[in-house]
């Protein structure tokens, strides 16, 4: 399943169906925290949820599965979670410091602050 791809279709569909993040999340009893993870594809979101929001945002709930579960990894060129591992562990020690040092500033987290160095 394609999380980027759903979340673009449930951010859509919410605009469009003029409700915040926080109308959403009161309706389906989640955070608005879950509403905008989901709709920025960074987490996976559970079935029944799923089905809530299609059904206040009326879309068809097979539709839009079938939209989203294609292989869109190969339409972005994406590498699986095995091969970025693979990848990852025949680089040197500088290489790894740098990608370690850009994702804690993706996520502006420091990395001496978790003591991952």
């Amino acid at each position: 399943m394609n999380y980027r791809k759903l979340g673009v279709t449930l951010r859509n569909a919410r605009v469009a169906a003029h409700l915040s993040q926080a109308q959403v999340s009161e309706y389906i009893n989640k955070t608005s925290q879950n509403i905008s993870s989901w709709e920025l594809g960074k987490s996976k979101i559970d079935i029944d949820s799923f089905e809530k929001l299609c059904r206040l945002y009326n879309i068809p709930f097979a539709e839009t599965l079938r939209d989203i579960s294609d292989d869109s990894d190969e339409e972005y060129g994406l590498m699986s979670d095995d091969d970025v591992i693979q990848l990852y562990k025949k680089l040197d020690a500088p290489s790894k410091s740098l990608i370690k040092h850009t994702i804690h500033a993706l996520y502006r987290k420091s990395p001496a602050a978790s003591g991952d160095r």
